[in-house]
């Protein structure tokens, strides 16, 4: 003789997800025909067998998905509805108990490292209903910056994105972070038919990737065909090259294949190269300052920016722009570099990159440093 032991609820109700389990439970309820069993009171005059025995199963469902230390609540219950109700008051009502609760979470939510990204959203999006619940509606700004305060320091750069961008939506902030599985500007990839340039040292990983079989580097760092999406960079570079300084979220340094374009100059006797989508390795030879003209005649000096023969753009990366405190604002059709509270530089969209509108400056001697010069460092690899 065979038994069959009874499906788990999707959702278990515990201490801090009821408006996530209520969902769930009325949407299982609803998928057996039950639903009616937690929204209508039946007298007792119009109470049949069927429904009675209807009304079990639906309380046999609600127990179910109840976790065993909060069977007290519900254990006099002798309807669903009954149970439902007393479920509903406990955690929904407007208390001082539920009002500090939801305060308590609310100061102190952050993401817990043993939880996925997916899962944290989840728990962001729990403690909003919770508020609204209770009278205390948040807007769009405020679930912003909640949610952005709350992820560990490997988003920091997705979170100087959004900051700077005035387009996003919530929605769209949510996607980004469940699309960029592999955390940190190092492995934040460019967009779709984006070369995602990353700089990297030698002596890496040695074994086998699981997705093209070669040796030398991890699946999530594998450029051939389905190792993951490309669709995570906010600003892709086209597949074509483009003249100008692209503006580039991908890149982990300022990077140009001009030798012309530097001064102060310095070979580099490191082996360090930087890998593009299509698998290939170029080096990189030396590196060196560049002096470009901003916003009203303002010279601005890149240092640290790599010289790279073969490499088929200039690009100036947003997270080392981030890292000296700048930061950069977005529009549909252009975008600011913004230094404190001063605009430095801008640039236009040109397809579906954004090009600094900068020129280079004049030829001048190496140790030459005009007044008030602002300086876009990048910090050695």
């Amino acid at each position: 003789m065979t038994t069959t032991s009874a499906k788990k609820a999707e959702v278990i109700l515990g201490s801090d997800n009821y408006f996530h389990w209520e969902f769930a439970m009325r949407m299982t309820l609803a998928r057996k025909g039950l639903l009616a069993h937690v929204q209508v009171v039946k007298y007792p005059a119009e109470i049949t067998e069927a429904w009675l025995l209807n009304d079990m199963k639906a309380l046999g469902l609600i127990a179910q998905g109840v976790a065993v230390e909060h069977h007290i609540k519900i254990r006099s219950a002798t309807s669903a509805i009954m149970a439902w109700n007393t479920l509903r008051d406990f955690y929904n009502r407007t208390t001082m108990h539920n009002w500090v609760t939801m305060t308590r979470r609310l100061h102190e939510f952050k993401m817990d490292d043993s939880v996925t990204i997916a899962k944290h959203l989840d728990n962001f999006d729990e403690l909003i209903v919770g508020l609204q619940t209770l009278g205390e509606p948040l807007d769009d700004d405020r679930q912003h910056v909640i949610l952005l305060s709350s992820l560990f320091p490997e988003y920091e750069l997705i979170c100087s994105i959004v900051e700077n961008s005035k387009d996003f939506t919530l929605i769209e902030v949510k996607e980004k972070l469940l699309k960029d599985k592999y955390k940190g500007a190092k492995t934040f990839k460019g967009g779709k038919g984006s070369k995602g340039y990353c700089a990297r040292k030698h002596g890496g990983f040695k074994g086998k990737c699981f997705n093209c079989g070669q040796v030398g580097h991890m699946k999530r760092d594998c450029p051939g065909p389905n190792a993951g999406n490309d669709n995570d960079a906010v600003f892709a570079v086209g597949k074509s090259r483009s003249a100008g300084w692209l503006i580039d979220s991908g890149a982990t340094a300022h990077m140009t294949p001009h030798r012309k374009d530097l001064f102060e100059y310095k070979d580099l006797d490191s082996n360090i190269e930087v890998t593009i989508a299509d698998g290939k390795r170029i080096r990189v030879v030396g590196t060196g300052s560049v002096r470009l003209t901003g916003i009203d005649g303002k010279r601005i000096k890149m240092i640290d920016v790599l010289y790279i023969p073969g490499l088929d753009r200039q690009l100036l990366s947003v997270s080392r722009l981030a890292e000296r405190g700048m930061s950069v604002e977005l529009q549909k059709k252009s975008c600011t570099i913004w230094n404190k509270s001063k605009a430095i530089a801008s640039g236009k969209k040109i397809g579906k990159a954004y090009v600094l509108d900068c020129e280079k400056c004049g030829e001048v001697g190496d140790n030459f440093l005009p007044p008030r010069c602002i300086v876009l460092a990048c910090y050695p690899l």
